[in-house]
């Protein structure tokens, strides 16, 4: 294939959704969406490491997952891009940032991109999400932190504290990536500025050696719900506490894995 990946990452709820329906509207880049879901994400790879990570000991740091089914599934993205247009968009969060090694070899030449917002607003993000009361979401949520941190959450853990390791664990993986890998590292998009000011959307897609155009780029920004993006909670921040109960799933693995 000879279009160009983007590909986008970061923890998650961090507005890479809206990143994925700005970007889709330049001339020059696909997005597949018939096959997307409303997050903008394939759901068959995102179910894929789902898989990979419940079958993950809560022992075990790194991922045992299936290299062949990973790029048979990634070749069924593939084959839905658009031949004719020079970039094509793919969006995971947190994910990739196991395999990047994997992503660069399967896509060969493209942008890795990381969407940056501030700290406090991933996590109110992700605790006014119905799912944080689901143990099954805590447990692969703990998953993902290294094992050196994982008991203190089995053990007892908040919204504010588990979001504020893993943010700080995805930090972690891009940083490493990028002194490793000096000629390709992460493009650090401040998604509030990308969804705000035209001249920084502009600065940005010639950073990743696409055209810009006044009338795409009036097209990307009128996608754009300003007050919801930009707002602060008007009431006090509370901390929510959530304590593993006996009777919860994960209650069998405290003090036996570690």
């Amino acid at each position: 294939m000879n279009s160009q990946c983007i590909l986008i990452t970061g923890p998650g709820h961090s507005a890479t959704r809206l990143l994925v329906q700005m970007l889709s509207c330049h001339p020059d880049i696909s997005v597949p969406m018939d096959i997307l879901n409303k997050q903008m994400e394939y759901p068959i790879i995102r179910d894929f490491f789902w898989e990979q990570l419940d079958q993950t000991p809560f022992s075990v740091e790194e991922y045992n997952f299936d290299k062949e089914d990973f790029y048979l599934i990634m070749t069924s993205y593939l084959e839905k891009i658009e031949v004719n247009k020079s970039f094509f968009v793919f969006k995971l969060p947190y994910y990739p940032l196991n395999i990047l090694d994997i992503f660069t070899e399967l896509f060969e030449q493209g942008s890795l991109i990381y969407a940056v917002r501030p700290k406090h607003k991933v996590i109110k993000s992700f605790a006014s999400r119905p799912y944080m009361k689901d143990s099954l979401w805590l447990e692969r949520q703990i998953k993902k932190l290294p094992v050196s941190l994982r008991q203190k959450h089995l053990m007892e853990t908040t919204i504010d504290e588990l979001t504020k390791d893993f943010i700080e664990h995805c930090e972690h993986l891009r940083d490493q990536w990028d002194s490793e890998h000096p000629d390709m590292k992460f493009y650090p998009l401040e998604v509030e500025r990308f969804s705000t000011e035209s001249q920084y959307i502009e600065e940005v897609l010639k950073d990743l050696g696409l055209e810009t155009n006044s009338k795409y780029l009036h097209e990307m920004m009128s996608l754009v719900n300003t007050e919801r993006l930009l707002q602060e909670s008007s009431r006090k921040k509370q901390e929510v506490t959530r304590k593993l109960s006996p009777v919860s799933r994960l209650e069998k693995y405290i003090g036996k894995i570690f």
